[in-house]
Order: C-alpha cells, then sequence, then structure tokens
C-alpha cells in the first residue's frame, strides 16, 4: 500500500535475469556468407523466408544462448534452436531451411567438421558436404547443403549476425551492411552436443493482458492484442478486473497509457477496487524499465506509457511481443516509458469492446487555405486527408507543408497522411516509376522522411495511393515493401485502393495485421451524417472514401468526403 508521497523510483523491485537487445537497433537487411570449397557462392534476389524456414546452431553455451535471443527477437520458435551437430547437420541437408551458424566453432564445425563428430552421412574428420552462402548478403530463399555463417570477432557481433541475417531472410532485405564475417578455420572447439542453456523464458497468450483506462489507450491495447495473437477478452477497460489479474502469479498486466499507469501505481481518483484500498494507495509495482518482461510475478505490472498515444502502442507492441518471446523485437522503436504521476485522468470502466465512432473528413490535393480550414471546422469535419508528395503526385497539386499542418491542428482538426506512389494503370495513371519491392522500399523511405518534416509522429499511419484497375501484379509486390520498410521507419503502413484491389492485398498471407485500409467507392455526392462506418462498405476497412466527384468544394479547395475509424489513422 502506497501513500501520494511514496517515491516510486525508490520501491524495491524483485531481482530476474535479463536478456535484451539494444534498444535503439534499427537494423533491416540482405546478408549472409562466404564459399569456399570450389563451389561459387550462392546469392538471391529479393524474395523472403517465413520464421517457420529459419533455424539456428551453435556448438557452445554462448553461442547457444545468443541463438535462441536471436531467435526469439524475430519470431522464431525455440524448437529452430539446436546444439546438437547431429541435428544441424538433418536441418542443412534440408532444401527447405535456412540455417543460421552462430559463432566460429558451429560455421567450423558445418563447413569442416574438424574434431570428426558423429554425423547422420557417416563423413570422417575434416568433410562436410556444406557450402556458405554469399557473404555480405540477405540469404531469403533456402538452398540444399548451404548455411549462413554468423561468426563474428567476438560473441557480440556474432548475436548481431545472427539477429540481422534472421531479420533480413524473413524480412527480404538488408538495410544495413553486415559486420564482417569469421572465414572458416579447421580449430577444434564447442562440442558435438551443448547442454545446461535453456531457451528464453516467456509466458504464453493466456497470461498477457493489457489494460487501458482511456479509449485511445484500449483501442491501441486492442490492436498490441490482435498482432501478437493474443485472445480479444485479454483485453480490458475495467480498472477493478485489472487490479486483480495484477495480484495474480500467473499473469502479466500490461498498462498502455499514462492513464492506466497512474490508476494501477497511484489510484489518484479513489476508483472501487476487490482490496477497499482507499485513493492514493496500491499495492502494486513496476517492473523495471528499458527491457523485456518476460515472466509474471504478483503486484507487479509492466509499463507501457510513453510521452504520447503513439509511443504508448510502440510499448504495448514491444512489450507484448517481449513477453510471449521472451526478447523484445529486433529493430522495432521502444520508445522511454514515462514515470507514474498522480494525475487523476481516464474512466474506471470502459467498455472492453470499444468501438470509436466513425468521424467525417475530406480529402483534398490542394493545399488549405485559412478560409479552407475555417470551413472545415464549421460544417462538422474532423480531419483532412492530405498528400506528402509522391512520384506520381500531380504537379498542379500542392503538397502537406508544416504550416499548413500546423494550421489545421490549431483549428482544433486532425490529419491523415496519403503517399502518392507507383501507379500502373493504362490510359489513367502510368507514373512513379516501376512496382516492385525494391521500389516500395524506396517510397517508403521517401515518404517517412517527408512525414517526418511535416511534422508526423511515428505510431500513425500513412496511406499509399494505389488506384483501382491496376496493370498486373506488380502493385502487390510494390505495396510489400512499402509496408515492410514503413513498420520499420515507426508508422503504420496504410493503402488506399479500389474495394477489389484491397480484398486481393488482404488475402495475402505476407500482409502484416496492422495494415490500414481505406477503401474508395462512391455512394453519394455530399456530407453524410452521421459518418457511414468504413466497415459497412469493406468489412477490414478503417476508412471509406464515400462521396466524391461533383462534391461541393469546401472554402474553394475541391474535395472528396471520407469516414474514419480508428486512433492509428489521425495525427
Amino acid at each position: 500500500m502506497r501513500s501520494k508521497a511514496h517515491k516510486w523510483t525508490k520501491k524495491k523491485r524483485p531481482k530476474r535475469a535479463r536478456f535484451g537487445i539494444p534498444l535503439a537497433l534499427s537494423l533491416a537487411f540482405s546478408g549472409a556468407a562466404s564459399g569456399s570449397m570450389g563451389h561459387m557462392p550462392i546469392a538471391h534476389a529479393a524474395q523472403q523466408l517465413t520464421p517457420s524456414s529459419v533455424y539456428f546452431y551453435a556448438s557452445n553455451a554462448v553461442d547457444l544462448q545468443n541463438a535462441y535471443l536471436a531467435a526469439a527477437s524475430v519470431g522464431v520458435s525455440n524448437a529452430h534452436v539446436t546444439g546438437n551437430f547431429s541435428t544441424a547437420w538433418k536441418w542443412v541437408d534440408s532444401a527447405n531451411t535456412v540455417v543460421i551458424a552462430v559463432g566460429a566453432p558451429a560455421v567450423n564445425a558445418l563447413y569442416y567438421n574438424p574434431a570428426g563428430w558423429a554425423n547422420p552421412s557417416k563423413r570422417r574428420a575434416g568433410s562436410t558436404p556444406f557450402e556458405l552462402f554469399a557473404r555480405g548478403k540477405a540469404v531469403t530463399a533456402a538452398q540444399n547443403r548451404y548455411f549462413a555463417d554468423a561468426a563474428g570477432g567476438n560473441r557480440s557481433l556474432s548475436l548481431e549476425l545472427a539477429q540481422l541475417l534472421a531479420d533480413a531472410a524473413i524480412d527480404g532485405q538488408l538495410d544495413k551492411p553486415l559486420p564482417k564475417q569469421s572465414e572458416p578455420t579447421r580449430v577444434v572447439s564447442g562440442t558435438a552436443v551443448v547442454s545446461g542453456v535453456n531457451a528464453l523464458p516467456h509466458l504464453s497468450v493466456n497470461q498477457v493482458y493489457l489494460y487501458a483506462a482511456t479509449p485511445v489507450d484500449l483501442a491501441n491495447a486492442q490492436q498490441a492484442a490482435r498482432k501478437e495473437g493474443l485472445p480479444a477478452a485479454n483485453v480490458t477497460g475495467n480498472f477493478w478486473t485489472a487490479w486483480n489479474l495484477a495480484k495474480r502469479s500467473d499473469a502479466l498486466v500490461i498498462a498502455v497509457g499514462a492513464s492506466a499507469v497512474n490508476a494501477l501505481f497511484y489510484n489518484p481518483s479513489g476508483w472501487p477496487n476487490p482490496d477497499k484500498i482507499v485513493k492514493g494507495h496500491t499495492p502494486f509495482d513496476l517492473w523495471p524499465e528499458g527491457q523485456v518482461v518476460s515472466q509474471s510475478h504478483e503486484y507487479l505490472f509492466a509499463n507501457a506509457a510513453g510521452k504520447d498515444r503513439y509511443a504508448s502502442a510502440q510499448l504495448a507492441e514491444a512489450l507484448t511481443w517481449g513477453a510471449l518471446h521472451g526478447a523484445l523485437p529486433f529493430g522495432v522503436p521502444f520508445p522511454a516509458q514515462s514515470v507514474p504521476t498522480t494525475q487523476n485522468s481516464g474512466q474506471p470502466n470502459l467498455t472492453d469492446a470499444v468501438v470509436i465512432a466513425p468521424v467525417n473528413g475530406a480529402d483534398m490535393s490542394m493545399g488549405l487555405t485559412p478560409t479552407a480550414i475555417a470551413q472545415l471546422q464549421a460544417q462538422g469535419y474532423t480531419f483532412a486527408a492530405r498528400y506528402l508528395g509522391g512520384g506520381c503526385f500531380p504537379k498542379s497539386g500542392d503538397v502537406l507543408t508544416a504550416d499548413e499542418a500546423n494550421a489545421v491542428h490549431a483549428a482544433g482538426l486532425q490529419l491523415v497522411s496519403i503517399y502518392s506512389g507507383a501507379n500502373n494503370v493504362p490510359g489513367a495513371a502510368v507514373c512513379g516509376g516501376s512496382q516492385t519491392y525494391a521500389a516500395g522500399v524506396a517510397a517508403a523511405d521517401d515518404a517517412a522522411q517527408l512525414a517526418a518534416v511535416v511534422g508526423q509522429p511515428q505510431g500513425t499511419g500513412i496511406f499509399l495511393d494505389i488506384e483501382a484497375n491496376q496493370s498486373g501484379s506488380g502493385w502487390l509486390a510494390y505495396f510489400h515493401g512499402w509496408q515492410d520498410e514503413l513498420a520499420k521507419r515507426g508508422y503504420i503502413p496504410g493503402i488506399y485502393s479500389s474495394p477489389a484491389q484491397l480484398s486481393q492485398l488482404h488475402a495475402q498471407s505476407w500482409v502484416r495485421a496492422d495494415v490500414l485500409y481505406w477503401v474508395a467507392h462512391w455512394v453519394s455526392r455530399s456530407k453524410q451524417d452521421p459518418p457511414p462506418d468504413p466497415t459497412a462498405e469493406l468489412s477490414f476497412a478503417q476508412m471509406w472514401q464515400y462521396a466524391g466527384g461533383n462534391v461541393t468544394p469546401i472554402g474553394g479547395v475541391p474535395v472528396d468526403l471520407d469516414s474514419a475509424k480508428g486512433a492509428q489513422i489521425l495525427w
């Protein structure tokens, strides 16, 4: 029980094992290793693997611990990590796997087997049938009897190589050059079977819960749960429920947003609770900040309160991932966590299945004048959707500027960001360059830079404009690169397109769970009140351009009309 005057930074915290990766690491890539033994190095064009195709092998305890850490940080199962030479041999001998050998002893063993360890092919010492993938490039396709070299000059570099190679295999590219990879040698080291090293501790989906005390934070909690596969019932906006969960030794509660953290730490509003503890007191404490929380403990909860709602959303997703995998996600931002305060905010009992009601807005390619901004506000619109730029953005239009964004926000309105990327609609829109994965990556980089210039915070969406009736399927590869890279840059990938193309995209197995969909289908020429729900047009859409063509200009600016639903769309 705590009084208001209690200094939270001095509270005693339980000791626990800490497994972490550099939080500021923003790495993604395209890498592998070298060839010898008379074979040409194998390199692959931009493709990508799933986590189920990636495996790790190490032949000493330290490297095996790093292998488990690398696997957890990219979402590879612990079952795909081994310290058994014979098992690794079978994996490399398969045509469907990419095996990453972590540390020089493992690379030496698979390349030369200098110690003559027993193996399924009964090869003698100094002989293996295996070769290395090309160095310095991403391994994005499996190749029978080839493996990847994650042996650096020291243990930390070997770990970095393992994470980079695995992340590149899954994402299809390298955004950072690989550290130097060590050449295989005939030095005997390591053991044929490593024992005494366990997988990183982690929790099951039935042990992780998210709690929020405001509608926006609850929406963020629900999104984090969906992305990481938590049951919908594991998200609550009820303070009483969260209190009971935080008392349990078999559950981890992640408090999303400052209001939830303040409530569980101080209960400054004096909300009713199961233990009938008065205002300003709770029995709970925080897990240490800045690291993964992968175990449960009674009366401890995790802090997913950032400086704003966007940072809180990122923290919620990172901490949920870490709880389920045992390590923080590789290359994903981990914002600073806010200190609990005694500020009163939030509500004690939000509806757990809270749905943010749709709001009306307008999109336009012309810049908004003060008159147009005032008219948007006066006519009851909530947001303006504006273009950041892009290869298909018309020269006659105006891209969003920081000054315009500030003026929109000063009027109490919000913004939605659009990027006009490569389109291939013969006779209508063939512009913006090629539609390839690499081009999508470049477009995402450009969009992220433009968003930062106008002050758009990370954790919000940017919609790629892909017009209807695209020729061929190149636009899918283009969007694939867009979504992968934009997410690494800290923004939520979105797409504007027709119902048919959005449905085609939504059916792809590689599409991220957090992609935002903006469907274009005109059913009106004027503003609708109440705003139409985007899901009425397309079940998985968050935005709907429902009116266009001859819509009356607003403040002299031509517009189309839209409805939006979701906290991550607007900024």
